[in-house]
């Protein structure tokens, strides 16, 4: 028998990051995952973002790319998203695609003064 709660993990709302530099060079940690509680660490967290907060400040409209590592490492895991400049964007899980994250969750904008937080459901 298929039991759906097994799979649901603890939401939780990361950090409020500020991107004030733009390009894959300075990126922000928009979730890191926590440590596996069983074993001293053994085991694998997941995590999905479940909700996205955005707010463009001035500075023309810009681009949002979410995913993993910084600098020439970086892999986006979703598509970008389109900031509006002055707008304040709230994406719920509905919005958003569900990709599961293994690694620190990271973002980086093409213009700079964004700020973005999430929440995450992490699992494990």
């Amino acid at each position: 028998m298929f039991n759906a709660v097994a799979d649901r993990g603890v939401r939780q709302v990361g950090p409020l990051i500020t991107l004030a530099a733009v390009g894959a060079g300075n990126t922000g940690n928009l979730w890191t995952m926590s440590t596996p509680a069983t074993g001293g660490g053994v085991g694998v967290k997941t995590a999905k973002i479940k909700r996205r907060k955005v707010t463009k400040y001035g500075g023309g409209n810009a681009w949002l790319r979410i995913g993993t590592g910084t600098g020439g490492g970086f892999v986006d895991a979703m598509p970008r998203l389109r900031l509006i400049d002055l707008f304040n964007d709230d994406y719920e899980e509905a919005d958003l695609p569900e990709v599961v994250f293994t690694a620190t969750i990271t973002c980086f904008t093409d213009v700079a003064t964004v700020e973005v937080q999430a929440e995450v459901e992490e699992i494990g």
